[in-house]
This record gives C-alpha cells, sequence and structure tokens, in this order.
C-alpha cells in the first residue's frame, strides 16, 4: 500500500483512533486490488468476511427483487462500508459493485470484531460511524417521501456540484439511468425532469449540467428541508 494511501487511511474517522499496534496490524492483514467496473463485490443476504474501503473509483448499493432493481446510494472514495454487517456478522442489507474500475482494500471482518473488543477508542469509531450511516439513512429517507422527483433531482444536482462541481459546471460521474435509479425515477420521468429543470436556471447537455440559476434550483430542491 502506498503511504498516501495508509495516511487516508489513518484519516478516516473509522481508524482515527485506533492504537498505532492496531492500525499496523490492520494493515498487515489487509488486501488490496483493483477491480473492473461492474465486479459485484458483495451479495444482498449473505454475512460480508471483510469490511471494504473505497480508495478510488465509484460503487453502487444496490437492491433487487426478480426483475427490479434500485440503487441506494452511490459510494465515493474515501469511504468504508458494509460496516455494521462486517463487525455484527450480519447478513448484508445490500448489495455492492464497482461502477467503474476501482481500487478497493478489504479488511477482515474477524480481525475488527477483535478490536471492538479490545480497544475502547476504536469501538466509540464504530458506534459514530454506525450513527452517521444511520442519520444518512433518515435524510434519505426524508427526502424520499417529501420531496417530488424533480425536486430530488435538484437536490443531487446540488449536493453534487457541491462534491465536484467546477464553477457553474457540473458532469454526471455515471449513466442517467444509474441516476435516475438512485433518485427513485423512472429513465423516462428523469429525461422529462431534466427538460424541465431549463425553467429553474439549468441547462442540461448530456451528462454536462450548466447552473444558470443557484437560487431557482435552491428553491426547487427544498434545501431547507434538511
Amino acid at each position: 500500500m502506498r503511504e498516501a494511501e495508509a495516511s487516508q487511511l489513518r484519516n478516516l474517522g473509522l481508524f482515527r483512533g485506533l492504537t498505532e499496534e492496531n492500525f499496523t496490524a490492520l494493515l498487515q492483514a489487509a488486501a488490496l486490488q483493483w477491480v473492473p467496473a461492474q465486479t459485484v463485490l458483495l451479495e444482498e443476504g449473505k454475512i460480508p468476511d471483510s469490511l471494504f474501503i473505497l480508495l478510488e473509483g465509484l460503487v453502487d448499493l444496490f437492491t433487487r427483487y426478480g426483475k427490479r432493481e434500485s440503487t441506494l446510494t452511490v459510494l465515493r472514495p474515501v469511504r468504508a462500508f458494509v460496516l455494521a454487517s462486517a463487525v455484527g456478522g450480519l447478513p448484508c442489507v445490500q448489495s455492492a459493485r464497482a461502477l467503474t474500475r476501482a481500487r478497493i482494500l478489504t479488511v477482515p471482518a474477524s480481525l475488527l470484531r477483535g478490536m471492538v473488543g479490545r480497544d475502547p477508542a476504536f469501538s466509540r469509531s464504530v458506534a459514530r460511524e454506525l450513527s452517521v450511516s444511520y442519520g444518512c439513512v433518515s435524510i434519505e429517507l426524508k427526502s424520499q417521501k417529501l420531496r417530488t422527483g424533480i425536486e430530488r433531482l435538484a437536490n443531487w444536482i446540488i449536493r453534487a456540484h457541491g462534491h465536484s462541481g467546477i464553477g457553474n459546471r457540473l458532469s454526471l460521474p455515471f449513466d442517467k439511468r444509474t441516476l435516475a435509479s438512485r433518485i427513485g425515477m423512472t429513465p423516462e420521468n428523469l429525461s422529462r425532469s431534466l427538460a424541465q429543470l431549463d425553467k429553474h436556471g439549468v441547462t442540461v447537455n448530456g451528462r454536462e449540467i450548466l447552473i444558470r440559476d443557484h437560487a431557482a434550483l435552491a428553491k426547487l430542491a427544498k434545501t431547507g428541508l434538511i
């Protein structure tokens, strides 16, 4: 593992409180790999034997029932995922796959469970991370319940622009079908909603988005809701 990556891990809230001894043990037990786009990393309903940490690329957390599939969230680096299942020894409540070529670090779940038992600082970090995850799920549920489809789209654009936008522009990091699934719309409704954004100060050309009027977009997104 590169020194910069080890430093990124050390600065994650989850591992910041680890003793040097435990952090060294974690690095020694971890496995690092590049995976191709569309690689399924774990499947819903199975107990993971590792904690996954995304270092580069994008990962899609999704669920499937019969022929229906829905994206729950798209992860960006640097991010640990399936923490609750890995630490608790519980079945995953979602599947995960690489949306792009991704660099993934895996840490044995058994090692983490041992650290939780003997390292109070790490136990507190795990509790904090799970609390943050719960808050994110609650925010997402509120958005799904209280915003219309086009309002969710506007809110997603504002948040994505804050993360990776340049000036007044934003490039979609993945295809529109994934975006539609992420915000709970059909691809057809997404296309109609993208066209309707023009009257709210947004121009869409392929994957390129130009925000002409931030105030109008924020009003549509109901940014005061959450």
